[in-house]
């Protein structure tokens, strides 16, 4: 789901319109920015989140605060290389058109 949302954020913006689309912005700027403060409200002194997880959830939520963020980031480089591939091939083809003077066609 991840591939979907970054992909059609653009279409999204660019279909709401300048007025909604500011909304839709401002709305989720304020609904990060609180999450956020709740985050800096509850870690306090402590000087990591991790730390902050094992005060309230013990070893289990300090583990789960430390792997939780990699799958994200697996996720995202995923969606990267998907859509990396995507545009590859197209390109690749149009230098091989280029270079060589044959026109093959997109499969």
């Amino acid at each position: 789901m991840i591939g979907t949302a970054v992909v059609s954020l653009p279409w999204a913006f660019q279909e709401s319109g300048m007025l909604l689309g500011l909304i839709i912005t401002f709305t989720s700027f304020m609904v990060s920015f609180y999450t956020c403060k709740l985050i800096i409200d509850m870690t306090g002194k402590d000087p990591d989140y991790s730390d902050t997880l094992r005060k309230y959830y013990g070893n289990f939520g300090y583990y789960t605060g430390l792997i939780a963020p990699a799958f994200l980031i697996v996720g995202a480089v995923s969606v990267y290389f998907v859509i990396m591939t995507q545009l590859l091939y197209p390109i690749l083809l149009a230098i091989y058109a280029w270079s060589s003077g044959n026109h093959p066609t997109l499969q």
